[in-house]
């Protein structure tokens, strides 16, 4: 076989490896685009009282023209993390985006307000005015979350509007079936909301650890629905809204471990930087296998493919591809050590005529070996001192030359004597 097609056989192979691993790789599912603030990011703080204040960064240059950004919000608010989601069909997914379900600090208990959230703005969505929690987030008992609207939406200040919160009976087939790790239907106790003027742009929403029978069994879920009703300036608060506006659905489940994604600090307080949502232990090892499998394929593929591409270079050429240079060539082989190319070392053994010719060698080893032209077969024969003369018969023999360097070595000798 030749070099260009056994190169052709093995990129072949090995490109059909990947590919093959490409389309085992699990897809993501993609992510509906949500609309951020651009930065500097405006955000809101909430007292104690359930009193939000509306905070905007302001960039400013020092005498030496560096900018600094004053009243930023904290880092936890503009990083992108994993979170994970509930689609329709039950099917739980992960995306990286900013928090879908912001929430409170949590510092003296659940029914704690005090917090912080990026401003809602105004975007396009279907669960316009509302902003979070994203359609289809995973909320869990024990924490507190924030449902924020963009308050631009309404046309005047002086609205109010109050949350309501329903529970949905369409829970998906694959959460609902007999399977004991799943999730089961719950109909807890729903918390009620007051009204609110619309300008506030935020309600808060706590969800106890008794939000689930605690007689029951783990695993309880509940799909809600957060909708708005509003009622138009001037309107009676008592008297039926003139909007309602139906919000995202999100789902409230104790299905998961709350070590995966939760924990505390040494003092006992909820770490802000960390989210809060839930994260499927086992799902976390399921990627992991899913990812690292793949790559140890690919690998061993790409490393047995160089190996196969090394073997067969150095059956054929007697080096390494590539690296040849560095590990050098096989003996004996072709251009080697032993070969009889254009490698180092002296190659095949030849006898001395056959590397000098027949026509004899002149001044072989400063001339004490000669080719004989006649008697012996052609071999060698040793002479003794007297022949280096540059006028000895050897030397007539070797062709009446004169030996100029025997003949300044002699002179050289008699100077010295003549010296003495």
């Amino acid at each position: 076989m030749s070099r260009p097609s056994t190169l052709r056989g093995i990129l072949a192979t090995t490109l059909a490896g990947f590919a093959l691993v490409a389309n085992a790789l699990p897809q993501p599912a993609p992510q509906a685009q949500e609309t951020v603030a651009p930065s500097p990011k405006v955000w809101v703080h909430v007292d104690a009282t359930t009193k939000g204040a509306t905070i905007t960064p302001t960039v400013t240059t020092d005498a030496s023209g560096a900018k600094n950004t004053d009243n930023a919000p904290p880092a936890y608010l503009t990083q992108s993390k994993a979170y994970s989601s509930l689609k329709d069909d039950g099917v739980l997914a992960t995306f990286t985006s900013l928090n879908p379900a912001p929430t409170a600090s949590g510092i003296s208990g659940v029914d704690d307000p005090r917090g912080d959230f990026l401003a809602c703005l105004p975007q396009q969505s279907l669960d316009e005015p509302f902003c979070a929690p994203k359609r289809d987030a995973i909320l869990r008992p024990g924490r507190g979350y924030y449902i924020t609207w963009n308050n631009l939406y309404f046309g005047s200040p002086n609205q109010r509007i109050r949350i309501i919160l329903q529970t949905t009976d369409d829970v998906p087939d694959s959460l609902s079936h007999n399977d004991p790790s799943s999730p089961k239907p719950a109909n807890p106790t729903l918390p009620d909301f007051p009204i609110l003027p619309a300008d506030q742009g935020f309600a808060f929403l706590p969800l106890p650890e008794s939000f689930f029978d605690p007689t029951l069994h783990r695993n309880q879920l509940v799909r809600l629905n957060i909708t708005m009703a509003v009622w138009a300036s001037g309107n009676d608060d008592e008297g039926p809204p003139t909007e309602v506006k139906k919000g995202p659905v999100v789902y409230v489940t104790d299905d998961y471990d709350s070590d995966a994604e939760y924990s505390d600090d040494e003092d006992g307080d909820h770490d802000d930087d960390d989210d809060g949502l839930v994260g499927d232990p086992a799902l976390s090892k399921g990627k992991k296998i899913a990812i690292s499998v793949p790559v140890a394929i690919v690998s061993l593929l790409v490393l047995g493919g160089l190996i196969a591409f090394a073997v067969w270079g150095y059956r054929r050429n007697g080096t390494v591809p590539v690296v040849g240079g560095l590990l050098g060539k096989r003996r004996g082989g072709p251009g080697g050590r032993g070969g009889g190319g254009g490698g180092s070392g002296y190659g095949v053994r030849k006898s001395c005529s056959e590397r000098v010719g027949k026509k004899g060698m002149v001044g072989v080893e400063e001339g004490n070996v000669t080719n004989t032209k006649s008697g012996g077969g052609g071999g060698f024969e040793l002479t003794d001192r007297e022949s280096w003369s540059p006028t000895s018969p050897t030397s007539a023999r070797l062709g009446g030359e004169p030996n100029v360097f025997r003949a300044e070595v002699q002179r050289q000798e008699r100077a010295r004597e003549d010296r003495l």
